[in-house]
């Protein structure tokens, strides 16, 4: 049996621990909102975590600057007016979230491998990961929207 070829990101280093890598991955933010390649206001937590077999980084947005758009208004009012119907075309966040996100996730990539295959179930990491928007930030906007599209209602509705 053969598996795919590994794919080293450009900062990869044999020999380094999660915990190293996730204070690469710091500076490396740190370095990107001081160029400017991220926006200042932005908060980030890094963390590495250890279990059987393997590690793992989470790099989480904490908080955004002022006036930011974190999620797609349309999702938000979709899912507010019908609860239990999947939108099959609205993504979840706005277009400037998902480039910030791809942007975080890249920085942590570099420092990672992958020779995975998960049509055999072979996973071969240096270590396990992903960014994301942290959930505390993400449901205070969520509610807000929320709270704001069901006053919008009621009054078009007692109009």
């Amino acid at each position: 049996m053969s598996y795919p070829d590994v794919a080293y990101g450009k900062k990869y280093e044999r020999g380094l621990t999660t915990t190293q890598c996730a204070a690469r991955i710091r500076a490396d933010i740190k370095e990107a909102l001081r160029t400017r390649e991220l926006p200042r206001g932005l908060k980030v937590s890094v963390r590495s975590d250890y279990f059987a077999n393997g590690s793992s980084i989470d790099v989480r947005v904490t908080a955004l600057p002022a006036g930011w758009a974190l999620l797609n208004p349309e999702r938000v009012r979709h899912d507010v007016l019908t609860p239990n119907v999947y939108p099959e075309n609205l993504a979840r966040y706005t277009e400037e979230t998902t480039a910030l996100l791809k942007v975080l996730q890249a920085i942590m990539d570099a420092y990672n491998y992958d020779g995975s295959d998960s049509q055999t179930d072979y996973f071969h990491v240096n270590f396990y990961g992903h960014a994301e928007i942290g959930h505390g930030l993400e449901h205070a906007v969520w509610e807000q929207m929320a709270a704001e599209i069901r006053a919008d209602e009621a009054s078009r509705a007692s109009a």
